[in-house]
């Protein structure tokens, strides 16, 4: 039952795009674009219950991604280049419903660009 509900999670997660694939093979030029990790403050939310633990957590990463994409930018709230993930669900007392906490630190990877020699006469 454990491995279905990774699953589940797996599937859902790809299926919203959260991980975008990514092609190397003849889609950049041949020279290397270096680049580096930019950070942000770090973010915190508690999100949305829900009954299945992955759906839960799933919807939370959801949250998390919208939020960094409001506060800073949409290429900050790619949950792959977070740095610092934390995800914690639990089910409060009696309850039926699993919510989830998440801290993780939006970053970006930027363009090194290279330092440009201008020439004085």
């Amino acid at each position: 039952m454990n491995n279905l509900k990774k699953l589940t999670f797996l599937l859902l997660i790809c299926s919203f795009g959260l991980f975008p694939v990514q092609t190397s093979a003849g889609t950049q030029s041949k020279k290397t674009i270096e680049t580096e990790l930019v950070c942000k403050d770090k973010i915190k939310l508690i999100g949305f219950p829900n009954i299945l633990e992955s759906i839960a957590n799933m919807r939370t990463i959801i949250q998390w991604s919208e939020q960094v994409k409001k506060k800073f930018d949409e290429e900050y709230a790619q949950w792959h280049n977070a740095k610092s993930k934390s995800i914690k669900c639990k089910k409060e007392g009696s309850s039926q419903y699993y919510t989830c906490t998440l801290t993780a630190i939006p970053c970006a990877r930027k363009e090194i660009k290279p330092e440009s020699k201008t020439e004085t006469k």
